[in-house]
């Protein structure tokens, strides 16, 4: 009976939670469509090779952040976490993860800058 009774209280605490998880599969699908163009783009924007310096990595950078977001929000379920500290836990780890992506990109850059 306790073990119901657990059981009940689980679901009544969560129950909420799961149901604002239960999208289907139509909003992966349409995710994935965003994501397919966005790095076709991305390549294409390289192979037209009109473009250099701030010009060709601007955009890139751009494009990059934009499918970062997409699948920390929507593979990776961050989106739906907006509750945790006042929806202050996806920004505080999006933006901090964003820093150190662009902090290693510098550095790799930095890396190999003569070689350019």
């Amino acid at each position: 009976m306790t073990d119901h009774l657990v059981e009940q209280e689980h679901h009544g605490a969560h129950g909420s939670h799961v149901e604002d998880h239960d999208h289907g599969d139509g909003i992966f699908w349409k995710v994935f469509l965003v994501l397919l163009v966005l790095t076709a783009a991305e390549v294409a924007w390289v192979e037209v090779d009109t473009f250099s310096g701030a010009a060709l990595v601007a955009p890139l950078l751009i494009m990059m952040a934009v499918k970062f977001w997409l699948v920390a929000a929507f593979f990776m379920h961050l989106r739906f976490d907006l509750a945790l500290m006042n929806g202050r836990m996806f920004t505080w780890a999006f933006v901090s993860s964003l820093v150190l992506a662009g902090a290693v990109y510098a550095a790799v850059l930095a890396t190999f800058i003569d070689r350019i």
